[in-house]
């Protein structure tokens, strides 16, 4: 994967677990995703460092970012949102 390809998905998978851990307040939930996506890349055919990059690479962080994306926006609406802004309160010992 290209640096610019990395730091894109990187930084959507860190928003990713962000929420997931601020919805959720469980770090082991956030430790159990972070392990089946490392699990899952490094059983694909994917280009390793220096090598060549397919366009099933790009196909699959593709999809992969749209899924984030996705879950990200829809979990910062209604009332998911006031659960992590309760958890962030609670997290930064801010008095509502």
């Amino acid at each position: 994967m290209h640096q610019s390809h990395q730091f894109c998905f990187t930084t959507v998978s860190g928003i990713f677990f962000a929420l997931i851990f601020l919805y959720t307040g469980q770090l082991w939930l956030v430790m159990l995703i972070h392990f089946v996506m490392d699990f899952a890349a490094s059983l694909s055919n994917g280009a390793t460092f220096g090598g060549t990059v397919s366009w099933a690479d790009y196909q699959s962080v593709l999809v992969l970012a749209i899924l984030m994306v996705g879950l990200t926006t829809w979990m910062m609406f209604g009332k998911r949102a006031q659960v992590m802004v309760q958890r962030v309160c609670i997290l930064t010992n801010v008095v509502r």
